[in-house]
This record gives structure tokens, sequence and C-alpha cells, in this order.
């Protein structure tokens, strides 16, 4: 290896031996973070009913807060009197219970064989056994002593908690950003699924113990066994751990249930088998269909797993940990590298791969592959992950996703214009409704979007107009709420619909298209509907040619969109990550103190921050009429908001409203020259 490979290797064994010092609060992190998932879901919820986030931040932690404080100070300490009472009468069950086998054995039935069986004592047990509980389970105990070291534990997480609700979006980013450049996109998106799968487990989990801990109090209140609420809880607790969990809570109601006789220990032992087995195989299929998928030998190897190098946490918190590895495992191994994996061309044809590599690569045998970079052989992966070309009789859906429909003939022209390119056009059911000035209600529309989405017969997704209400379908939509389609597709739509090109640019089997919707394709030149459809099968695109403000030249993910419509989805969870962007703007009816406003207010929240450069389109109809004589025009607001940021800048360029509205893909790579006034595509094809 070279210097550099060395240099590369040393730097990511001192970080594994940093991470590994301080997994124990890397452990208690992951800790906050699931309980900030947690509570971001009720944040959300909360949100629904038109609350703002700081409120329903507040919200939230006051009603969490005073649950706890009820479930303290009401159900806490008779708990843990019987919990204290419990850990007295085990030993004793366990004597009388080793005793009556003894006496067994002495005068054994006449169906059973003579055996030379003696139980040990509970004290020898202990003695036995007591080194690994300790390490296993001292700290489970340490939970009910309020030591100084737990009460400092239990304030981190709470800080930490706090501190994740109260902006996720930046902690969100910041993990984002350390991962390769060329992964981010992907990195945030399975981040996105881990949450879901965690909030899944969570649900899963809190309503299986809910369950398990109301059958274990009616079935031992009707056994007669003392100390029901202990052993309820109990119960419900040890859930949280499967496999060990629901093994260790019979011990306690047996151990008691032995002090009155086997027979209602024994009666005790089967309740809980049977509704262990109600939980399993009735319960959680019928409540959980969406529940995390485990196999059970997967479960029990990492309890063990974690509990080995993690301690008691380790033990509580495998589920989730697995669940979170069993998700980057199954999307940035399997899905993106082995279901990518072809031998039938070499997979790395970079300059930055080193002549000996392209020498084995080229060679195309199996052998080889395992030693190329693992990160490289990703990147490529990752650029060669291509949405196929249209062709003649692919079917395409048309949705409206904003305002009602207000030119009929428009729509009908832009239908018969992408008809005479051989596609199947279907119009989603209700694409013409009208409330208010919306083209539905908001439940209406997004159903359309959504359906559009999982259709995995389509190719495409047309929407008939712009307006306004496409960000109305984002409020309370997440990810979990995309559905999964087996077929990528293209979005095409402009002006409102960039708040739907944007917050969509992070799903894999989506590619947003900036460009003309059915009402104004036929006002487009040949050549901007020639550049769509030549796009569409397979042609690479032209460059476009506009005034260069200076700056340099950059390569960076092209966000084009409307920047009225852009500028509020700032600060919200559907803001793409524009680090590396290549910015691409245009507006209508905005006067020059409005642009003024909303630029200023990029630059207040740092919004510009890692963005490499800006590309800006129309401003149609953008001129006060109210205009005084010195009063600034649109190019002098743009140029004294814009060109301080120091990078570079391509005004005029042939795209917006009023006028030729090239296509400009979502998220693909571009090259910015400012010096030239040139927007070109490295890239030949759709591509991420």
């Amino acid at each position: 290896m070279k210097l550099g490979d060395w240099i590369a290797f040393l730097f990511l064994a001192i970080s594994l031996t940093i991470l590994w010092e301080f997994r124990h609060i890397l452990l208690l992190l992951f800790t906050s973070v699931i309980l900030a998932i947690a509570l971001n879901g009720l944040v959300r919820w909360l949100q629904r009913f038109r609350l703002s986030r700081g409120k329903a931040v507040f919200l939230a932690i006051s009603l969490v807060s005073f649950l706890g404080i009820m479930f303290f100070s009401l159900i806490m300490p008779p708990f843990l009197d019987q919990f204290q009472q419990l850990l007295n009468l085990v030993p004793r069950g366990y004597e009388r219970f080793s005793r009556w086998i003894d006496l067994t054995l002495q005068q054994p039935p006449i169906w059973l064989p003579e055996i030379n069986l003696r139980l040990p004592g509970f004290t020898e047990i202990a003695r036995q056994v007591g080194p690994l509980a300790q390490n296993i389970l001292g700290n489970f105990f340490a939970v009910f002593n309020f030591s100084v070291n737990t009460l400092l534990q239990g304030l981190l997480i709470f800080v930490f908690t706090l501190m994740l609700v109260a902006n996720p979006a930046s902690y969100r980013r910041l993990v984002v950003r350390l991962f390769p450049s060329f992964y981010r996109r992907r990195a945030d998106e399975i981040l996105g699924l881990c949450e879901i799968s965690l909030l899944q487990w969570m649900r899963g989990i809190a309503i299986n113990s809910v369950f398990i801990a109301t059958l274990s109090y009616i079935s031992l209140t009707i056994l007669n066994v003392e100390f029901v609420l202990a052993h309820a809880l109990l119960a419900g607790v040890f859930n949280l751990v499967p496999n060990i969990g629901p093994t260790l809570s019979v011990v306690f109601p047996v151990s008691v249930a032995l002090l009155d006789s086997p027979g209602k220990a024994f009666l005790v032992l089967v309740a809980y088998i049977i509704i262990q087995n109600l939980e399993s195989y009735w319960f959680s299929p019928m409540i959980m269909q969406r529940q995390i998928s485990l196999l059970p030998a997967a479960t029990l190897m990492a309890q063990l797993f974690f509990a080995r190098f993690l301690g008691f946490g380790g033990l509580v918190l495998a589920l989730p940990l697995a669940v979170v590895t069993k998700t980057w495992l199954e999307q940035a191994v399997l899905k993106d590298i082995f279901d990518n994996w072809t031998l039938s061309q070499p997979i790395l044809e970079s300059s930055d791969i080193s002549e000996s590599d392209q020498v084995l690569i080229a060679a195309d045998t199996p052998q080889n592959y395992p030693i190329v970079p693992l990160m490289i052989l990703l990147r490529r992966m990752i650029a060669t992950m291509t949405f196929e070309e249209l062709k003649p009789g692919d079917h395409l859906r048309v949705i409206a996703p904003s305002g009602k429909i207000r030119e009929p003939l428009s729509v009908e022209t832009g239908l018969d214009i992408w008809r005479s390119q051989g596609y199947q056009i279907s119009l989603t059911s209700g694409y013409d409704r009208s409330w208010g000035y919306f083209a539905g209600t908001d439940s209406d529309r997004r159903r359309q979007l959504l359906d559009a989405i999982g259709d995995d017969y389509s190719r495409g997704i047309l929407c008939a107009r712009g307006g306004y209400g496409a960000t109305r379908l984002l409020e309370g939509l997440s990810i979990a709420d995309i559905p999964p389609s087996t077929n990528p597709k293209f979005l095409i739509g402009f002006s409102d619909i960039t708040a739907l090109l944007w917050a969509l640019s992070r799903q894999e089997n989506i590619l947003g298209i900036h460009g003309p919707v059915l009402t104004t394709l036929a006002q487009e030149p040949d050549w901007a509907i020639a550049r769509l459809f030549d796009y569409l099968a397979g042609k690479p695109l032209k460059p476009l040619h506009g005034d260069g403000w200076g700056g340099g030249k950059v390569r960076g993910r092209l966000f084009p969109g409307n920047l009225t419509v852009a500028t509020y989805l700032l600060g919200t969870p559907h803001q793409p990550d524009l680090t590396n962007a290549i910015l691409a703007f245009e507006d209508v009816n905005e006067e020059p103190y409005r642009l003024d406003r909303m630029l200023t207010y990029w630059r207040t929240i740092g919004a510009f921050e890692g963005v490499l450069g800006i590309a800006l389109g129309r401003f149609s109809q953008s001129g006060s009429p109210f205009n005084s004589p010195g009063d600034f025009s649109v190019e002098q607001v743009l140029r004294d908001r814009l060109f301080d940021l120091n990078i570079p800048i391509v005004a005029n360029l042939s795209f917006g409203h009023d006028g030729p509205n090239a296509i400009l893909p979502v998220g693909l790579q571009v090259e910015l020259d400012g010096d030239r006034g040139i927007l070109t595509w490295p890239t030949n094809s759709p591509s991420y």
C-alpha cells in the first residue's frame, strides 16, 4: 500500500479505538436517539393540530413528564415495596421446591424410575451464578437504586434527548456529513429507514409489553398469587429483552407460588407459557403487521454479542441495535453493493484508481473484485444507478397536486403532445376536482401523488399545472408514507411543484425534472420540447448558456426550483441537504423587495453555507408597477444579495415562467462555469 493508504488505515484504527473506549457513552447516546425518535413521533402527531414545532415539542415533553411523574408517584412505590419482598421470598420458594423434589425422590411414585439426583441449594446456585448474574443483571437492579451514577446517566440521556428533539434536522445533517459526498443522499435515506424501523419496533414492543403485563396481572389475580403488581410490571419490563426476559419473568411468580403448593406453581408456569404464545403467534401478527421481522436465532445472537461487549445496556438494547444493523446491511451492503454487482463490464473506470487496480479490474474475474477498495466500488455503483430511458408505449400518469384546472384546453393540448411521442397517458382519478383554489382536498391530492408513486406499471408522473398547494401535501408526510415501487419513475413539473421535486429528491426510485407542466407545454419552443423528449429517451443534455457573473467553475448536484417555494421549505424535514449543491432559481410575479426579503432570509439562516454555485433563470413579471426613480431592479437585488457569496453565478438562463423552460433534472451532477456563463451536464444519462 501507498503512504496515503497506511495513513488512512492508521486513522481508521485510531478512530475505532476511540469509539471502543467511549462505547458506553455511545450506548447512552443511542438510548437518547431511541427516546428522541419516539418523542419526535409524538411531536409530529401534535403538529397535525396546526401547532408550531416549538409548541408541539413543549407540549410533548410536558405530557411525557406528567405521565412519568404519575407513574413514579403512584405505581413505583408499591412496586418497589413488593419487589423487595419478592427478593426475600425467591430463595424460600426455591428451597421449598428443592425439598419437595427430595421428598419425591425418597418416596417415588411407581411410574418414576429410581434417580440419584440432588438439587443444589440456593446459596450454592447464587455462588456459582453470581459473577455471571452480576455482570449481566447488575445494572438492572441498579436501576432501582437511585445512586449518583444512575442519576448522572439518566440526566445525560435526558439532556441528549432534549437536544435531539429540539433540532433533529441539524444533528441528522451532521451525521450525514460523516459520509463521503457521493453517498450522503443515500445515507440520509437509510437513516430515514432506520427511524421508521425503530418507531415500528418501539410501537410493537410497547403494545406487546402492555398486553403481557395485563394478561399476567389477570392470570395471577385469578390464581391468587401474592404481589400481582410487581409480577405484572416485571413481566412487561422483561419483555423488552426477547428470549431471556420472558424466562426470567416467570421465576418470581413461580417462586412465590411454590410457597403455597407445587400445583399452583405449575399453573403459573402454564399461564405464562400460554401468555407468551398468545403474544408471539396471535397478538403481534394481528396488531403489528409492519413490525420488524428478525429471525429468532439472529435475535439471540444479537443479544449475546451486544451483552458480551456492552454489558447489560447492550442486552436491553440488543433488539434496536439489531434493527439498525439489519437496515444498514440490507440497504448499504445487499442492495447498494451486491444487488448491483455485475461482471459484464468493469465496475470501476475512474482516474482516481491506481494503474495496478485498473489492470485487475479489467481482468473481469470474481477473485479480483474483493481487492477493490470498497468505498470506490460503492461510489461507482451509486453513480451508475440509472433510470432507463422512456420508450414509446410506456405508461405515464397525470396528477394535479396543486391548483385546480383553470385551463382545460391547455391540459388537453399538453396531453396531445405527450401522446404524439407514443406514450400511454392515464388521468388519475380526481385530477380535475375543485376545492377552493385547489384541485381537490389535501387528502385527495395526496392520494393522487402516492398512488402515482406506488404504481409499478407507470414510468412517469406528469403534473397538470402549478399554482399553489403542493407544500400542503408535505404536512405530516414522512418517508414511511411513500409507497415502494419496483419501477423507477420521472416526476415532471415546475413552479409550485418545486415542493415535491425537492422533498422527493431523496427517494431513489424518483427522478425529478424541473420542466413544463401540461398547461405550459404547448407554449414551449420546439427546441425546449425536443430537449425534454430527447433527455427522456436517453440522449445527453446540451449545455445552457447565460451571462456569467464570475466566480470560477465548480461541480455539484443541481437543485432547480422556484425561489419562493424553495424558501418555504427551509428548516422543514423536507429540505434536501444542500451541501455541495448548485442552486437554480426562477420566479414569477415577485417584486424586487420580496426577492430581497427571501434571499436575505437564506443568508440570515446560513442556507447558502455549503452551496457551491447559483444558476439564475427568468424572474418574469417581477418589476414593481410602483417603482420610483432610483428603486432597485430585479438584477440589482440579485447581484446585491448573491455576488458577495464569492461562488460561481450564471444569470439569464433559459428556464422559468413566461418563456423557454429548459428542463433541469434534480440532483444530477452539473458543472457551472461562472466565468464563461455555461451550465453543463457531465453525465450522459439520468443517474444519481
